[in-house]
């Protein structure tokens, strides 16, 4: 739910199930004030929504950021009874002594929000005196046991509360999503006293790191010569059509990615745009080479097989390329094989466009499985000269290349039993597939009918596809980063004569 505010601005509030997950994105000189009422609104929204409800009967909640140390929450508690003035807390379940949050001076998204209610002097001396412990009238009790404690891999217990609505099912401190730090808040409710425990389900997801802003650009940052091929000097258009290396994008997400590393044509100062039966192209170097760049889904309801043979055959009523290489973001099937962030090449591209829902199974309906071209696979299953990292911080996570079995299909995964059952389809590859997406049969199946190019899947993990593709969101634009990274890197190592021979 997304509400206009004070003209200029806008609120998000998103339901996660397990808390409300608030964006609010304003410049910091406006942000006193008007966060200050914003916060008071969205007390009386959340207040008069419970008790419409009737979830609960006080309508009590609390508020939570990321920990700044720690992929987990700190509670912001702000009333201390056992003072005679209010104050406001933080209380983080990771850190001892706990960290102080509404205190860091590198980061006014922390205390913007609480800025009616902050005093450094009492956020100093409980980072030095540590939390007291919490009583029954706090909004939320946190368990103090180390070993029931909730750790970075999120297990432990959690206090479940039962409850009639969707809007609040779990309370405290042990929510599976993690939060960005540019101001956004939790909002959780407290439910009836007649609690049981459950084991927490699944680890927290780590946050996202964000690409370099030159390599992730928005479109309009880019610049662009806009021509139509039948305008333009017949040995301009000779050039440009005999282009032989198709790179296909789905999102917007993954598109921008690939426009970071393209380059002008040489001999051109400016990237070329064109318009070509219903869809725009982009014309440019990478990584050495000319290439076409494609982009099949302009919103949600176009993603998938169907947009991506569409938009293929539109792009080859111009050009014939001999590679076309799929670039963008997949689901990963096994997180003890892959990580948020890795790229997967495909070994092997298991078609379910059409598949049967058996009872505990799926069952393929096609003939067979697509093989990738020989030489795009040698090319781009060789990575041992490929270094990334997550950032440039100390201990930073390693991008990994995998060369493997994709999956594609035509829904949208975001369940764990039925990603499970995509595991089994091919029995002879059981527990083998790596990934899954939704656009390789699409663009396999448009060249059906002409001479088949060297085709190939390069795409990076964005989620697990198990039910929590929100809390991982915010991977989306570092996959697609990744993803491109890899295959401009690849690119450079390997000749034109290469490719024509």
């Amino acid at each position: 739910m997304s509400l206009h505010v004070y003209e200029d601005y806008f609120i998000d509030i998103i339901n996660r199930y397990t808390h409300l997950e608030i964006h609010f994105h304003i410049d910091t000189e406006s942000c006193p004030q008007i966060v200050t009422d914003v916060r008071k609104l969205l007390r009386k929204v959340i207040e008069k929504s419970s008790k419409n409800l009737k979830v609960v009967g006080d309508s009590k909640f609390i508020f939570a950021f990321k920990c700044p140390k720690k992929e987990t929450y700190c509670i912001v508690r702000e009333k201390d009874k056992f003072k005679k003035k209010s104050s406001t807390r933080t209380c983080c379940i990771e850190c001892t002594p706990p960290c102080n949050v509404l205190n860091l001076k590198n980061d006014d998204s922390y205390r913007c929000w609480f800025s009616d209610q902050i005093s450094p002097e009492r956020g100093l001396e409980e980072a030095i005196d540590g939390p007291r412990a919490a009583d029954s009238s706090d909004p939320v009790h946190i368990n103090t046991d180390p070993v029931n404690n909730l750790d970075t891999q999120g297990k432990g217990s959690l206090i479940l509360k039962e409850s009639h609505s969707s809007l609040n099912s779990t309370v405290g401190p042990t929510s599976q999503e993690v939060l960005s730090k540019t101001g956004q808040a939790s909002a959780q409710v407290k439910q009836p006293s007649n609690a049981k425990k459950i084991s927490a389900p699944t680890p927290l997801v780590a946050v996202a790191p964000i690409p370099p802003s030159e390599l992730f650009p928005e479109e309009n940052d880019k610049n662009f010569r806009i021509i139509k091929l039948s305008e333009v000097a017949e040995a301009l258009v000779q050039d440009i059509v005999n282009i032989r290396i198709l790179l296909m994008t789905a999102t917007e997400n993954e598109l921008r990615a690939v426009l970071g590393y393209l380059e002008p044509l040489n001999d051109q100062d400016e990237i070329i745009k064109s318009f070509i039966d219903s869809t725009w192209v982009y014309i440019g170097k990478y990584g050495g080479h000319a290439v076409v760049v494609g982009k099949s889904a302009s919103c949600k309801a176009e993603q998938g097989e169907l947009n991506a043979s569409l938009t293929i055959k539109a792009i080859t009523k111009k050009f014939k390329p001999s590679y076309v290489i799929a670039i963008g973001i997949c689901f990963g099937m096994d997180q003890s094989k892959v990580n948020l962030g890795d790229v997967i090449v495909s070994k092997k591209i298991v078609n379910l466009s059409t598949f049967r829902m058996n009872k505990g199974s799926i069952e393929s309906r096609n003939d067979s499985d697509i093989e990738p071209g020989t030489k795009v696979l040698t090319i781009f299953s060789e990575s041992s000269n490929f270094k990334m990292m997550h950032s440039d911080k100390e201990n930073a996570k390693e991008v990994k290349v995998h060369c493997g079995p994709i999956v594609s299909l035509p829904v949208l995964v975001n369940d764990e039993e039925f990603k499970e059952k995509l595991n089994n389809v091919t029995p002879q590859a059981a527990q083998a597939h790596l990934a899954g997406e939704m656009e390789a049969v699409g663009i396999w199946s448009a060249f059906k009918t002409t001479l088949m190019p060297q085709f190939i899947v390069i795409k990076a993990v964005c989620d697990w596809g198990d039910g929590r593709k929100e809390a991982c969101s915010g991977w989306k634009p570092f996959a697609s980063h990744a993803a491109a990274r890899y295959v401009h890197h690849q690119m450079n190592k390997i000749s034109v004569k290469m490719l024509l021979e």
